[in-house]
């Protein structure tokens, strides 16, 4: 595999994206997660093709940058003010205070939306707001998102669900909410060859929010068919949080069954020697699972996920993976075993999984969507 440099990769997403955010001044919020190492060292990572493209393909934006680690290193009185806050209000606040120096504050996460909006809300004159949102129809996003609605001008989201519940139940008006689609890194996540013996492929299953894993194990116990887990940490969403424990706690893994957390290089090799990725889900508004089921399609591999009222938008049912019903183990069984003995049927899905892939889920396309959005708030904020 082959990855282009730190600098010729941002100018590579750049350049394929256009020159759509020229000129734009544009402050983009958003979460570094849980990441225990440095920006910098996760660049360097990316670069050398030991990660998913994250950090790079927010610097292709082009857009100047805030996040955790910027709060951290605020000096003086502010900083040791800032720090002392929960991090979403932290931002809110120094994004609020150097608002005046953009045209644009683009924002990814809900929790960050909500804090900046609200600190928008109370100035006089603001920079336009674009939100990218998965789950709006969460109770402790959805409420305060309609009381502070006003400080959010576009929302971005991949799901049409959650659009709908945008403009439905949150408020917003049709013409403020456009679907982009989900990216997923094409280079990383791409087809190769595996060297496990084809009699001893696996099921892989992978992620952390709204699985339903303990389906999944009840539905290969039987089948003798050895299966990975790649799970660090299980949310559950209770209905106000999402909760999470460990997964080798919270999961009793039998004979044949491997249970843990696997760095992206050996989660691409689990998805490289799969027969199927199998994605179960609880029942949920958003589009949990999203993100693995386009990494086993950008690997080639077929995809079964529970069909639940939030994810619809990305298989095709019987073209490129399967949708079961939501905890009926008997129907996950029977579809395991639909691709186990027929792996023509199974590769067949995962090359038109990878075609669907490059059409619509591209990383520089994405990039591109994200910009072209920002660049068209920029020029509804100099016309106001």
């Amino acid at each position: 595999m082959s990855f282009l440099g730190d600098g010729r990769l941002r100018a590579h997403l750049g350049n394929e994206a256009g020159d759509a955010a020229v000129g734009v001044r544009a402050l983009y919020v958003r979460t570094e997660g849980r990441a225990a190492i440095s920006r910098a060292e996760r660049r360097a990572q990316e670069s050398a093709g030991a990660a998913p493209r994250r950090v790079l393909v927010e610097e292709a934006f082009g857009f100047d940058l805030l996040g955790e680690s910027d709060i951290r290193a605020l000096p003086g009185l502010r900083g040791t003010f800032l720090r002392r806050l929960p991090m979403f209000i932290a931002l809110a606040l120094e994004a609020s205070r150097r608002a005046k120096d953009y045209d644009v504050i683009l924002t990814w996460a809900e929790k960050y939306t909500v804090g900046v909006a609200g600190t928008l809300c109370l100035r006089r004159r603001r920079p336009r707001h674009v939100a990218i949102l998965d789950w709006v129809s969460k109770p402790i996003v959805r409420v305060p998102l309609r009381i502070v609605r006003s400080g959010v001008d576009d929302v971005l989201t991949w799901s049409s669900v959650q659009a709908r519940v945008a403009v439905d139940r949150v408020g917003f008006a049709p013409e403020q909410v456009h679907r982009i689609e989900h990216p997923v890194d094409e280079q990383f996540f791409a087809p190769q060859e595996s060297m496990v013996d084809p009699r001893q492929r696996p099921v892989v299953s992978a992620g952390e929010t709204q699985r339903d894993f303990p389906t999944l194990m009840a539905a290969v116990a039987a089948l003798g068919v050895p299966t990975i887990v790649a799970a660090n940490l299980l949310g559950t969403f209770d209905g106000v949080r999402t909760r999470l424990v460990d997964a080798r706690d919270a999961l009793v893994a039998a004979d044949g069954i491997q249970v843990g957390p696997l760095e992206p290089p050996a989660l691409r090799e689990a998805y490289a020697s799969a027969f199927v990725v199998v994605v179960p889900l609880v029942e949920s508004e958003n589009n949990a699972g999203i993100s693995v089921i386009l990494e086993a399609m950008a690997m080639g591999r077929a995809v079964i996920t529970s069909r639940t009222e939030g994810q619809v938008d990305v298989i095709r049912h019987g073209e490129t993976g399967l949708y079961v019903t939501p905890g009926d183990v008997q129907e996950l069984r029977a579809a395991i075993e639909r691709l186990r003995d027929d792996p023509e049927e199974a590769a067949r899905m995962g090359r038109r999984g990878r075609d669907e892939v490059l059409r619509l889920h591209r990383t520089p396309d994405f990039v591109h969507a994200v910009r072209t959005h920002v660049l068209a708030a920029s020029a509804q904020q100099v016309r106001r």
